[in-house]
């Protein structure tokens, strides 16, 4: 797989870096099979090695202007798209000077062409494969015409000149025709393969950008944490109701039934859209779970579904609070400037202790919750806070008073709660 995944990296480089790395498989190998070649041949009185030298020397030439040019480009950083054409013009020419000088129709050399159409095609486009297709044929039309009319010779690096008799059409037509037949078959393969992996990049490209768009929307109905999590597959176990250990926040805005009414619809839901929109981010910094947003009121907790420790859980809630608190007068002096005659002031409670978390609902419908006695007194204490404060259950002051600096607000009576209940209220300046 990781070639796979390599060749796909490479597949979507510029052409300019394609021709480098393509020339610099091509020349050793090429190098490798001319010392093979000329060992081979250079006592036989087979070929004419002068001929074949001249051949190799075009070939490496043509190598090293490719090697070259695609070098040049991609230092450059430039798509150097030209490159591509340029590999199937010369290099072109020096297989076909390979195939005229060994017998166009005679040598195992004319498969060379279509092998390197195809390959230019599946490593270049098909718009460079089939330009370099045109072009061969049309060199091997010439080469043909200038041999059938003895302007050229035939096969000048064989000194064996059997195979003369070999040049003629029907030769020529009996040889060429199975394999332009079966090479056409395989650059429509080919072609095929290439229009097919573009289709499926347009599709999963597309796909992609759905499924990016439809956690986007996850996100902003659902915590993000849990959004996360849902993407990644990991919420079977996680997500079953338990008793945790969270650092629970709530706030509301004083006076926002009100502000309802004395505000335009249009104003009113701006406002509002703004003010959940700065307190969400806020707490997203702090790596806060936003469970709620209803009306005017905000729940969220610490330590689900990413848990480091309660003492961490508590010092991040209160943080914060407290930068909630002045997120909310800079939004107050925004909207002042823009004319909107209205003032939202929040009042925020925290609490730390044991809860049930988990999904509740039904099969079709379900909603990561957090139920229990410590949220419902962490709502109460919200509800006697004075307006642009923030207080703090004596369970979580324990885990923040050495970092965090409170004022006794001494001993509560809460609606619902059985015990008066010590609170604490953050120093402004605490964070």
């Amino acid at each position: 797989m990781k070639l796979v995944e390599r060749f796909i990296e490479v597949n979507a480089w510029p052409t300019s870096r394609k021709t480098v790395l393509l020339m610099a498989i091509t020349l050793p190998a090429h190098l490798l099979g001319w010392a093979v070649l000329i060992a081979a041949q250079v006592d036989t009185q087979v070929v004419d090695m002068v001929v074949v030298h001249a051949v190799v020397a075009f070939g490496a030439i043509v190598l090293v202007i490719c090697l070259l040019a695609g070098g040049v480009m991609a230092w450059l950083g430039r798509e150097g798209r030209w490159t591509g054409y340029l590999v199937g013009v010369l290099y072109g020419a020096y297989v076909i000077a390979v195939i005229q000088t060994a017998g166009n129709w005679s040598t195992p050399f004319f498969s060379w062409y279509p092998i390197g159409v195809i390959v230019l095609t599946l490593w270049f486009d098909e718009r460079i494969g089939a330009f370099t297709f045109v072009l061969g044929l049309l060199w091997l039309s010439l080469i043909a015409g200038l041999q059938w009319s003895d302007l050229l010779p035939y096969a000048p690096a064989i000194i064996d000149r059997n195979m003369d008799s070999q040049q003629t059409p029907s030769w020529a037509g009996g040889v060429v025709a199975p394999i332009l037949v079966f090479f056409g078959f395989c650059f429509t393969l080919s072609l095929l393969v290439l229009a097919a992996r573009r289709l499926q990049t347009v599709q999963l490209r597309e796909a992609r950008e759905k499924v990016e768009l439809s956690n986007r929307l996850i996100s902003r109905y659902v915590p993000s944490q849990v959004a996360e999590r849902i993407i990644r597959g990991d919420h079977d176990d996680d997500f079953r109701p338990a008793r945790v250990k969270l650092t629970v926040f709530f706030s509301d805005l004083v006076g926002f039934t009100a502000i309802a009414e004395d505000l335009d619809p249009e104003d009113l839901a701006q406002m509002l859209n703004q003010y959940f929109s700065e307190m969400t981010q806020i707490a997203d910094r702090h790596g806060g779970t936003v469970d709620e947003l209803s009306g005017d009121a905000i729940l969220i907790f610490f330590g689900a579904p990413t848990a480091t420790t309660d003492k961490d859980h508590a010092l991040r809630a209160a943080r914060m609070a407290l930068e909630m608190q002045r997120a909310v007068g800079t939004l107050n002096q925004t909207w002042a400037r823009a004319g909107i005659d209205a003032t939202f002031e929040a009042r925020m409670g925290l609490n730390t202790g044991l809860v049930t978390i988990g999904n509740f609902g039904s099969s079709g419908r379900m909603k990561y919750a957090v139920l229990g006695k410590q949220v419902n007194l962490a709502s109460r204490i919200r509800s006697i806070c004075e307006p642009g404060k923030v207080l703090v259950s004596h369970s979580t002051w324990l885990l923040i008073q050495d970092e965090i600096g409170t004022v006794p607000h001494g001993e509560a009576t809460l609606k619902g709660i059985a015990r008066p209940v010590q609170v604490y209220e953050l120093s402004p300046e605490a964070a």
